[in-house]
């Protein structure tokens, strides 16, 4: 009558006691009890009740997955895993995309946003209004530089000895990787826009996300509050737009064949350009794609700031979710 409860002893094939616990009778000769087990992978069950073993046949278990919190920055390691800059909590995580385990590389940043990978296996980190240089290995971090008071640093490339961060102030500033001198390649300060054509110095930005350099050289820059991706010649020091339309632009990435990436916070959607300007819809089927990196394979990883997701873009189109657990220390 009502809910009747027996008590269970559930063992796994090691022989180990995965719960004792009251089970709730749901019908006749049915029972519902939870189940917790202490890790993930194949468990074959057996149930003794009453002085009789029952088996329970085999389920798989894996990880809760875990919420990023403030994804800024993916960056791609040797060997085919990730870093991210999880500026919520303070660090970089490595993610293995094959089977999502997570574990923290360095913590203790202030805000951390951009990565880069400099020559000696270092990446370069930028938090808040300092940047580092950070032993993915140990988690040491060296000071490199430090912004005016006030100044908030975003997306980071290398190149030549140089770091190009973008910053708070609608800036993107160069910085000497030897030695930490710090000066401004494009940017007046004022968030608005103006520019194309002339001096990189004279134009205006509006807050620049997403950094990277194309096949001949020079920098593309993420202009988001303009919704268009820009271009530095470096040599020549003239900023002019090259692809509009680009709806808050918050990552841009350029791959080998010429063609640009960018994610398109605003409209929520993920475009790739071609070398003549053509654009081509990759996915629109994630909220908010804040940062992304290109797969060895010539697809895509993309995390989604919405709900805090890890995604694998095939070249096919195809998105798959990669269920990222909880970060190891």
């Amino acid at each position: 009558r009502g809910t009747v409860a027996r008590t269970f002893q559930v063992r796994a094939s090691n022989g180990s006691v995965v719960r004792s616990a009251r089970a709730a009778r749901i019908a006749p000769r049915r029972y519902r009890l939870r189940l917790v087990f202490p890790s993930v992978g194949a468990w074959s069950l057996t149930a003794r009740v009453g002085g009789r073993t029952h088996r329970l046949g085999t389920v798989s278990v894996r990880a809760r997955e875990y919420q990023l919190a403030s994804p800024a920055t993916l960056l791609l390691a040797p060997g085919g895993t990730l870093l991210l800059a999880e500026g919520g909590r303070q660090r970089v995580l490595r993610i293995e995309p094959s089977s999502g385990r997570a574990s923290v590389v360095a913590d203790g940043f202030e805000n951390p946003y951009g990565l880069a990978w400099l020559p000696t296996g270092h990446v370069v980190v930028t938090s808040r209004a300092s940047v580092y240089d950070v032993d993915p290995g140990t988690g040491t971090k060296t000071l490199l530089a430090t912004m005016p008071s006030g100044v908030e640093l975003g997306p980071v490339v290398v190149r030549d000895g140089y770091a190009y961060v973008g910053s708070s102030d609608s800036r993107v500033r160069r910085i000497v990787l030897a030695g930490g001198a710090v000066t401004t390649v494009a940017g007046n300060g004022v968030a608005a826009f103006s520019g194309d054509g002339g001096p990189a110095l004279e134009a205006s930005l509006a807050v620049p996300h997403g950094l990277a350099f194309d096949l001949d050289g020079t920098l593309l820059i993420g202009d988001t509050g303009n919704d268009r991706i820009r271009r530095l010649d470096l040599a020549e020091g003239v900023i002019r737009t090259a692809y509009v339309g680009v709806e808050g632009v918050g990552t841009v990435v350029a791959a080998p064949d010429g063609s640009v990436y960018a994610g398109e916070m605003d409209a929520a959607r993920v475009t790739r350009f071609d070398r003549s300007g053509s654009r081509t819809v990759v996915t629109s089927g994630l909220r908010i794609p804040c940062c992304m990196q290109l797969a060895g394979d010539g697809g895509l990883f993309v995390v989604d700031a919405g709900p805090g997701t890890l995604h694998r873009i095939a070249p096919d189109g195809s998105v798959t979710r990669v269920r990222v657990s909880a970060p190891s220390t």
